[in-house]
């Protein structure tokens, strides 16, 4: 679990990563002019 002691994480990551989230995505779209 890369000594991981956030609520609900389950070492999926490399330490400092995360898994993108909905806004995650939606801020790349908009970043790449996508609508």
């Amino acid at each position: 679990m890369n000594g991981s002691k956030v609520k609900g994480a389950q070492g999926i990551c490399a330490s400092g990563w995360h898994i993108p989230t909905d806004g995650d995505w939606k801020t790349l779209e908009k970043y790449l002019g996508m609508n």
